[in-house]
């Protein structure tokens, strides 16, 4: 692995607590724990891993239309997150771990009902290969049912890491590097990092609470649906947050989507929601009318068969004002990555780590 800025060690064995076992936890953990020297101590603190966690339910491809809205004080920094994260993905998305991590490369169309207004540093000047930009012919054939037509779209080469895949391998990682795990829910970060030389604050909407009561911490609830639909080979990303990406596995289901509503914490499923997916997907690739009928055998349904799964819920740990990766005492906070958790998890780990070795370095503690 490489990143905290390209393995840069600090020099005396330390005890790292690690609060949160999503993306962002296990990707500052992992390298935390190759950033310190032998004989340093990694913890992951957390009270759900795996399926439990948020990370879980993201779609997985790396879309990302504007780091100003990332660090809107600070661009040129969550352009550097972006790159890092990115590089890494692909170096795993093009090597042999590629399939065992569930990071594979991903052609993807994003198509909107006019051109986004400028904005710097977007995806398009950061995909491998550049984008190219899609004719109004190109738009009116492949995508005629979208209600009014669409004005722009462009194609481009990603990255596609399923959560489902990606973070249970970056867990084995960190396990068969000696690193431990506790499940418990914590208190407050002085619980988490008691005998520790400094604590990782990674716990998505539980982070703002932790670091003392962030007011800017809130959920950003999404609901997806995953039908089978092999034939779907390229991500798709439409007005309205419309979505659907293939996943990692070979054979396994497609994840569509979605909905972004802010300040909800529900963690229901609604069918009202799951019918306007069902629409608006639909509407964008008419080819996923057959997946949602082969859910239980009713057009249009959804449902748990062999075929598909129960729509998931997840709710996006956002905060105005952007991710916040901060130290702060003996603590070091990376958290309110909203939707962008597996694009920035590593870049933002990367920063993270950066800042808790230059902690540990003078000598800040518990």
């Amino acid at each position: 692995f490489q990143s905290a800025r390209e393995q840069q060690r600090w020099g005396r064995p330390a005890r790292v607590a690690v609060v949160g076992a999503g993306l962002v936890g296990a990707s500052v953990a992992l390298q935390a724990q190759s950033a310190l020297p032998p004989g340093s101590s990694v913890t992951i603190i957390a009270d759900a891993f795996n399926a439990g966690t948020t990370s879980w339910v993201a779609a997985g491809a790396f879309r990302v239309e504007s780091v100003e809205e990332l660090s809107p004080d600070s661009p040129d920094r969550a352009e550097r997150w972006c790159r890092d994260s990115l590089r890494h993905l692909s170096r795993l998305a093009f090597g042999p771990a590629g399939p065992r991590a569930g990071v594979a490369p991903l052609p993807i169309v994003q198509v909107a009902r006019e051109p986004p207004p400028r904005r710097r540093y977007a995806y398009s000047d950061m995909a491998p290969g550049g984008c190219r930009e899609l004719t109004p012919e190109e738009l009116l054939t492949q995508f005629p049912d979208w209600p009014g037509g669409l004005g722009f779209g462009i194609e481009s080469l990603s990255v596609l890491a399923d959560p489902r895949l990606y973070l249970p391998w970056l867990l084995d990682q960190f396990l068969a590097a000696g690193g431990r795990i506790e499940r418990r829910r914590v208190a407050s970060l002085e619980e988490a990092g008691a005998g520790a030389d400094l604590v990782f604050n990674c716990a998505g909407l539980e982070a703002g609470r932790l670091a003392g009561g962030d007011p800017a911490v809130h959920p950003v609830r999404g609901q997806v649906a995953r039908v089978r639909a092999p034939w779907l080979k390229r991500g798709f990303y439409g007005p309205d947050s419309t979505y659907a990406y293939p996943s990692a596995a070979p054979g396994d289901l497609a994840t569509v989507g979605g909905v972004r509503q802010a300040g909800d914490y529900c963690l229901t499923a609604r069918e009202s929601d799951a019918a306007d997916i069902r629409t608006r997907a639909v509407r964008l690739l008419p080819g996923l009318a057959a997946a949602f009928a082969d859910s239980d055998g009713r057009p249009g349904a959804t449902g748990a068969t062999s075929t598909s799964q129960p729509d998931f819920v997840g709710l996006r740990p956002a905060r105005h004002g952007g991710i916040r990766v901060a130290a702060e005492g003996y603590a070091v906070h990376c958290y309110g990555h909203g939707g962008h958790g597996v694009a920035l998890s590593w870049g933002t780990a990367a920063e993270a780590v950066e800042l808790g070795l230059a902690r540990l370095d003078g000598g800040a503690k518990l």
